[in-house]
């Protein structure tokens, strides 16, 4: 089951909203979910969730995606309680009050009908709505290439659909292959995490997948997953956050 949690908030200051201070909301997270839940996240090498913050024109939204049924009971589940009104982040001294929440859900089944067994074009826009980077032996790729976007969402979906993986190094070398970078609108930016600045990325991609339908359906079935599950790395503190547009055959 695959879920999203928006929470509108309502600051109690005036201090300029950074998308680094998704970070600090997980710390948020971590307190509502409780110590058990908090335990269990840490085991996953791959978190079956992701979180970010988005602010605009005075408006702030908390998203929270899951990609499991055991995720949306433990992580989403408490905040639709009737007793959370307020979010505290006590390391930046700031009050919150939640002044709507809205969820969606849907079943894996019906995604996968929606997503893969449904004819899309070949032309995809990614939107990075947070900073966004990847990570290969120790350094840092502040830059999308199809290689890094695909490999991260097949081990995601793999993390989450162990009974149904589809990662293999043939599949990834023909998306490398058969899918190309058409336009690009990019900004480098940086995520700061506990003092670090993480080199980082933001702004929209569009590409086109020059293969089979099967191949098409492919990438955006993982690219759909991904707006839940997030792409690259640390998407469990507000990073790698994406949207998609796309588009059925013949529209």
């Amino acid at each position: 089951m695959l879920a999203k949690l928006v929470l509108s908030l309502k600051s109690d200051s005036d201090k300029k909203i950074s998308m680094s201070m998704s970070s600090v909301f997980q710390g948020v997270l971590m307190e509502v979910v409780g110590s058990k839940t908090a335990a269990w996240l840490h085991e996953n090498q791959i978190n079956p969730y992701s979180q970010y913050i988005q602010y605009k024109d005075n408006n702030i939204w908390w998203n929270i995606l899951t990609a499991t049924k055991e995720a949306f009971e433990k992580v989403i589940k408490p905040f639709m309680e009737d007793d959370v009104l307020v979010i505290n982040v006590k390391y930046s001294d700031m009050k919150f009050e939640i002044i709507g929440k809205k969820m969606e859900q849907i079943s894996m089944k019906s995604f996968m009908k929606q997503q893969y067994f449904t004819d899309y074009g070949h032309f995809f826009t990614i939107n990075f709505l947070s900073p966004t980077s990847f990570k290969s032996e120790g350094n840092y790729k502040n830059y999308p290439t199809i290689h890094w976007i695909f490999r991260s969402l097949m081990k995601k979906h793999d993390a989450i659909c162990s009974d149904n993986e589809v990662y293999d190094d043939e599949v990834l070398a023909l998306l490398e292959e058969k899918t190309f970078i058409t336009q690009y609108n990019l900004r480098s930016t940086v995520f700061y995490l506990e003092g670090v600045k993480i080199p980082a990325f933001l702004g929209k991609i569009t590409i086109l997948v020059k293969s089979s339908q099967s191949l098409v359906n492919l990438v955006n079935y993982l690219l759909m997953l991904g707006e839940y599950t997030g792409v690259g790395i640390k998407s469990s503190i507000g990073m790698g956050a994406i949207s998609v547009e796309h588009k059925e055959r013949g529209e």
